[in-house]
Order: structure tokens, then C-alpha cells, then sequence
């Protein structure tokens, strides 16, 4: 628990709070919490019960706030990425995978 609350950047009575329920970590912990805990973001989310990401902001404005020191250039490019993401998946993930037809599970 304390190495934990090291990688995490607060004390182990904060990791001891949010075990026992009583408590949720703020949302500047949950980066950390995840990689401490080798899970990804997204499975801590869906552990929380967050398994549908509604109301989770916008990927490219997300993108330009979380980076904002990085170059224009490398945010044209994460905006590229997003958009051929999206032209390919769907907003929404309700366009057809590669290889795979609409509705049909494998």
C-alpha cells in the first residue's frame, strides 16, 4: 500500500479510504492509480462501474488541454489519428471492424 501511495502521489491513508469504500480518488489520481495498479485507464473506469464512457469529453479537445505544451504540429497529427479513428470506427464504435460485419460476433 505504501509504494501504492508513492506512485500515486498520496498517503497510504488515502489508498486505505478508497479501499474501504468510503471514499473515491479525484480525478488527478486516477493516471497514477492505474499505472500503480498495471491496469489500463479505461479497466479502473469500467472497475468503478464507468464501463459506458458517456460524457467523457471530446478526444482532439481532451488531446489539446492534457498536451497543450506540445507542438502544433504533433497536435495536427494526434488529430489526424482521431479522425481516421473515427471515419473507421464510428463515434460511437457502431461502424462495422475490419474483417467483421455489423452485428455479427465472433
Amino acid at each position: 500500500m505504501n509504494k501504492l501511495a508513492e506512485i500515486v502521489g498520496v498517503t497510504p491513508s488515502n489508498i486505505s479510504w478508497w479501499e474501504s469504500g468510503e471514499g473515491l480518488p479525484g480525478t488527478g489520481a486516477l493516471e497514477p492509480l492505474a499505472r500503480g495498479l498495471k491496469v489500463s485507464y479505461e479497466d479502473l473506469l469500467e472497475a468503478a462501474g464507468y464501463a459506458h464512457p458517456e460524457g467523457l469529453p471530446d478526444p482532439v479537445s481532451y488531446t489539446r488541454k492534457k498536451f497543450r505544451d506540445y507542438p502544433d504540429e504533433a497536435m495536427a497529427e494526434a488529430e489526424r489519428f482521431f479522425a481516421r479513428f473515427e471515419d473507421r470506427y464510428g463515434r460511437d464504435g457502431s461502424a462495422p471492424k475490419p474483417g467483421r460485419k455489423k452485428g455479427r460476433q465472433k
